[in-house]
């Protein structure tokens, strides 16, 4: 992908990540790794996050306040595929609460609609980690978790995901984990997971 920022913001195009994927994982307990207790939630696990052929438009921050918009072009290798998303979010001092949204429409299927709503307070001595998804017409599901520093590059974080499809049983994750920071760029991490299907 190629793009351009700027006080106008940021344009980004090609196969890049989307405005949905922007706020995706973005409050996921244990580190957004494959630990965390939200890969049992479909609005996290089934959306396309950088399709072919995308155009990505996001603003500057206005007080806090910033949105992005992105759409890819028909891709037909994969039944005239498009991918729509945006997302609006809000990050000052020890608050960040974001909305993203994104629509996914074939030729041959009803189209797919995601949506997350994801929070966090940063206390200091702790990050209070929440978030709400909806796949419309399959399954909503809740988060919650806390990350809590140890030390300068050690921090444990927590986290529990239910999951209320539209047809057959709740399921539910727990996971926890620790993560040593090597570098700003490097880091190790080990946990646990366990899911209730």
């Amino acid at each position: 992908n190629v793009g351009l920022s700027g006080g106008f913001g940021a344009v980004k195009l090609g196969r890049t990540w989307n405005a949905y994927d922007d706020v995706a994982g973005a409050t996921d307990p244990v580190f957004d790794s494959v630990l965390s207790p939200l890969h049992i939630a479909p609005s996290y696990n089934s959306y396309n996050g950088n399709p072919d052929s995308g155009v990505y438009y996001s603003t500057p921050s206005f007080g806090g306040f910033s949105a992005a918009v992105a759409t890819s072009f028909k891709d037909s290798a994969a039944d005239n595929l498009r991918v729509t998303s945006f997302n609006v979010a809000y990050e000052g001092g020890p608050v960040y609460v974001a909305l993203g949204h994104e629509q996914q429409a074939t030729d041959s299927a009803d189209t797919v609609k995601f949506t997350r709503l994801n929070a966090s307070y940063d206390l200091g001595a702790a990050k209070i980690l929440a978030g709400f998804g909806d796949v419309k017409d399959v399954a909503q599901d809740i988060t919650i978790g806390v990350d809590v520093p140890l030390g300068g590059a050690l921090v444990l974080s927590t986290g529990f995901t239910q999951v209320r499809p539209e047809v057959g049983d709740n399921g539910n994750s727990f996971a926890v984990g620790v993560n040593y920071a090597l570098s700003k760029r490097t880091s190790v991490y080990t946990g646990f997971r366990k899911d209730n299907d």
